[in-house]
């Protein structure tokens, strides 16, 4: 699991007062609990990882209707030394394009594996079947492309599907991970592989 820095605390420490204006569902553990959902179901980069976490919900204590447009405007206009240390100007676009997005409710749609996603996904606490995939395909990377796929797929009946040793946690109704898990086959799956 990766680990919040003492500069990440910091960073965090600097914007306090915002979070401390924020309701419960949106302060201090909300952002550590997002944090650790994208490190544990992407492969983002810690820092940008940690960006997303503390920025999507930043300015929610102040204007919960326009939060996310706020978040956005901070990362790509004025970001912190921080944002400027840890990223590029394209990569402060794709954030903030993210965090403008990361609204279930604004039905924007988002390609498999895209930031926007992944921050929707870490934010609800729901997993991404595509997430899942991808970060299979990395654990079983020795092989031809058939070989890894049919071990992820393999892997995924193991563990989430009817019988596997996480069905009944995720076989929910209002989750839907398990019937976008089950749209992937074989074939779809080794797509995958061969597109890295």
């Amino acid at each position: 699991m990766k680990m919040v820095t003492r500069e990440m605390m910091e960073v965090f420490d600097d914007h306090r007062e915002l979070f401390d204006a924020h309701t419960g569902a949106h302060g201090e553990r909300h952002v550590f609990d997002v944090f650790r959902n994208l490190c544990s179901d992407t492969e983002l980069r810690i820092e940008v990882a940690w960006i997303l976490a503390y920025c999507h919900d930043l300015f929610s204590g102040t204007n919960e209707n326009n939060h996310e447009e706020m978040g956005a405007n901070f990362v790509e206009l004025c970001p912190d030394e921080f944002i400027i240390k840890h990223t590029t100007r394209e990569e402060r676009v794709e954030i903030a394009d993210a965090i403008r997005n990361h609204r279930a409710s604004r039905n924007v749609p988002d390609s498999p594996g895209s930031m926007t996603l992944q921050l929707r996904s870490a934010d609800s606490g729901k997993l991404v079947a595509i997430n899942v995939i991808k970060r299979s395909i990395k654990h079983y990377g020795s092989g031809t492309p058939r070989e890894i796929a049919e071990n992820v797929l393999q892997h995924m009946k193991d563990k989430f599907y009817r019988d596997g040793y996480l069905y009944d946690e995720f076989r929910k109704p209002d989750n839907g991970f398990i019937e976008d898990l089950e749209t992937y086959d074989l074939n779809a799956i080794e797509e995958l592989v061969v597109a890295g």
